[in-house]
Parts: structure tokens; sequence; C-alpha cells
């Protein structure tokens, strides 16, 4: 059983596929290696009303965590978005 890192619209229920795309089906979404790396790149690209999703084949079972928002832009280092993975 492999868990799926995903960021999701909370609006639209759309899953984030890359820089200016997104895409209502769960198949074509973006992984992210961990939550934070998620969460990171949400905030860099100052993102917000998104929510990480931790899932597994079955989407039935998902762990939904919102992406708090902040009152300033995130100072860090650059992050390249990660490449998706089979």
């Amino acid at each position: 059983m492999k868990i799926r890192v995903l960021l999701r619209n909370s609006g639209t229920g759309e899953y984030f596929v890359g820089p200016d795309e997104w895409d209502g089906n769960v198949l074509c979404a973006q992984q992210f290696s961990t939550v934070q790396t998620a969460v990171r790149w949400a905030r860099l690209q100052l993102l917000s009303g998104l929510e990480v999703v931790l899932t597994e084949d079955d989407p039935r079972h998902e762990l939904v965590l919102p992406v708090p928002v902040m009152d300033a832009p995130f100072q860090g280092e650059p992050l390249e978005l990660p490449l998706r993975s089979a």
C-alpha cells in the first residue's frame, strides 16, 4: 500500500497537477514526497484555500489536513516541484 500526498483546492475539489493547472481526477494529481513538502510548496507559491490529502488506492480512505493560512509570505529556500512518480 502506497500513501500518496496531494494538494487539493478545498473549494473546488480539484487537485494540483502543476503550476496553474488543476484537475478533478485524483489520478492526475502531482504527488509530493511529504506533507511538509506539499505545505511548503503551497506557501512558496502563495496559494491559499488548500488542503493536503493523504490517500491510497481506495479514495474512501483519505486523511485531509488543511493548509494553514499565513499572514505573511513564506520565507525560505527555493523549492523545485517534485517529479511525479508512478
